[in-house]
Formats: C-alpha cells, structure tokens, sequence
C-alpha cells in the first residue's frame, strides 16, 4: 500500500507534466502566429512592406485560415502592384472573414476588372444584402449596371449614393459616364467637373475629362485640361504622354513630338517614354532619330 501511495504522486505528476505539454504545444502557434502579424503592422507603420509581407506569411503558414493576416498581405500587394496575389489573398480574406467587407469589395471590383461580371455582381449584391447604404458597394453596383447598359439602374443607385455622401468624387465620374452614354455630353461635362472640384487631387479626375474633349474633338479643351493635369501633377509622364497623343490625333506632328521630347527630358530615367518617342519616330518614317532615341 505504501508503495502504492509513494507512486501514485509520481504517477499524477508525470501525467500532469505531459498535460502541460500538450496545452503548450496548442497555445504556442496561436501565440507564434499573432506575434508574427503584430510584427508585420510595425512593420507597415514603419514603411517596410517587404518586412511585412514576410511576417503575414510566417502567420499565415501556421494558420492558413488567419484571415486578419490574409487581408493585410492582400492590401500590401495592391500597394506594391501585384493584383494577382492580391486578389488571391483578399478573396481568400473575404471568404473567411464574410464580415470584412472591404475585402469582399476589392475582391468584387478585381472580379469586375478582370470582365467577370457575374461574379463581380453576385459579391456586390451579397454585400448591399447586409449593407444597404454602404456607398463603395452602390458606387460598384452603379458601375456594373452602366457596363451591362442599365442605364435607370444606375442612375437610382447614383441617387442614393449621392444622397449619403455628395462629396464623393468617384459617384460624379460614374454619373459623367451615365450622361456619355445617354448622349448627353454637356451634362457629362459638368459630372466631370464635379469630380475634380470635389477632389482636384486625383489625375483620374481630369483624365477622364480630358478623353471626354477628346472623343468630341474638342482641341482647344482637350489642350487646355492636359496642360492643368501637366501643372497640377509635375512628376507624373502620363498627361505629357497623353497631351503628345492629342497632338498626333489632331495633324499636329511637330507639336506631338516636342511634347514627347520634352516628356524625355523631364523624365530621363524613364525607358518607357524612350521607347514611345522610337516608336512616334518609326511611324513617322524618322528611322535616324528612332535609333537615337
């Protein structure tokens, strides 16, 4: 009995001892995935993305279906311009997180970018199902409905949109091509104009005003709007790229090419612009100056 007293503590011991082992084996991973996204938000804080990505993917190998740590690399993609991985990770995000309804958003506009409609709309609906009055969702579905040629469906969710939020410069950009589809080009315009009065900060803004001008050949406008986009956006090539375009549209060669030469100068480590004055000169038949390029 007594030996039997003397091994039971023992006994209760080691068992107790390969409990604690099995709970730590199970706590660490959760606390070794966390660690690592709580590292990669420092990271991000801090600007360094690459740091970043490294530690979401760290997290994500240990729990594949962490989906805060999904949604954080899909934003870093976008940020750094890869749109695979990022769609990737974001509909991976939005699939297990259904709450996080900017994942599902980008997820539903990368669905509609890449013509799949259906699926950009299937998203978008499920996503007005919970948020009615989520203005990005009405935005999106507006926008979908323009592109399948629903014109009354889009303008009534511009309406609502635009009764939540009129200081929203992409609702403005959508309704101008509402108007562009309806024919109605002044009041197209005048959308346009909204747009960059209500955020002049953005280039889309004017560009899409500038092709408005241009599809109607109206020079002096087109002319005129590319000059305040090469103002207002300095380091930016493409309204030099664009005004050297409406040159060439219009008959005016000497003037396209000292827009792209200058576009050249301003920008002399840029390779792109290099090869679109070769090629303005190639189509010009001015084979010498295309090799100098």
């Amino acid at each position: 009995m007594q030996r039997f007293s003397a091994f039971f503590p023992l006994r209760f011991f080691v068992f107790f001892l390969i409990l604690l082992m099995i709970t730590a084996c199970s706590s660490d991973p959760e606390k070794k995935k966390t660690d690592h996204y709580s590292k990669a938000m420092v990271y991000v804080q801090n600007h360094d993305d690459k740091a970043a990505i490294i530690e979401l993917r760290n997290a994500i190998q240990i729990d594949p279906k962490y989906a805060d740590a999904r949604y954080q690399l899909g934003l870093l993609y976008l940020k750094m311009g890869d749109g695979k991985k990022a769609f990737k990770e974001l509909q991976r995000a939005g699939s297990l997180d259904p709450a996080n309804t900017d994942a599902r958003l980008k997820t539903a506009e990368f669905l509609l970018m890449a013509r799949d409609k259906k699926g950009a709309r299937k998203e978008t609906q499920a996503i007005l199902k919970q948020h009615p009055d989520n203005i990005d969702a009405l935005a999106l579905m507006a926008n979908i409905e323009l592109i399948d040629g629903n014109f009354d469906k889009t303008e009534s969710l511009l309406n609502k949109a635009l009764s939540l939020d009129p200081k929203l410069d992409r609702l403005y950009s959508i309704q101008g091509r509402l108007f562009a589809a309806r024919k109605d080009f002044n009041a197209a315009e005048t959308a346009f104009k909204k747009a960059i009065e209500v955020n002049p900060d953005k280039l889309s803004n004017y560009q899409i005003l500038f092709l408005l001008y241009q599809s109607l050949g109206k020079k002096e406008k087109a002319e005129t709007t590319a000059g305040k986009m090469i103002d207002k956006f300095p380091d930016n090539p493409a309204p030099r790229i664009q005004l050297a375009n409406l040159y060439r549209q219009n008959g005016q060669p000497k003037k396209a090419e000292q827009a792209l030469i200058t576009a050249v100068d301003k920008f002399p480590d840029n390779d792109r612009l290099r090869l679109i004055l070769a090629d303005y000169y190639r189509r010009t038949n001015q084979v010498d100056k295309a090799e100098k390029a």
